[in-house]
């Protein structure tokens, strides 16, 4: 699946509530590891990661930016 339009900032967080909330479910009806709201059918910046790829309870980012990428966790999409 290729995403056509670049996610939009976040404005309305009861909205961002709700929504990750749906993503949350979507993720662990397909056994995922994470989700970016694009991937969900919504256009907002929002990534729901499962705790067990980062070793922590689940996670919500809303508004993420990356602006450093540690050697250990960069790798390709599916591996």
């Amino acid at each position: 699946m290729f995403l056509k339009s670049k996610a939009v900032p976040v404005s309305d967080f009861d909205e961002a509530a709700e929504v990750s909330m749906q993503m949350h479910q979507i993720m662990i009806e397909n056994n995922g590891i994470g989700l970016a709201a694009p991937q969900a059918g919504w256009s907002g910046r929002i990534v729901v990661v499962d705790k067990d790829i980062l070793g922590i309870e689940d996670e919500v980012f809303i508004n993420p930016e990356i602006v450093q990428i540690p050697q250990m966790w960069a790798a390709e999409q599916g591996l």
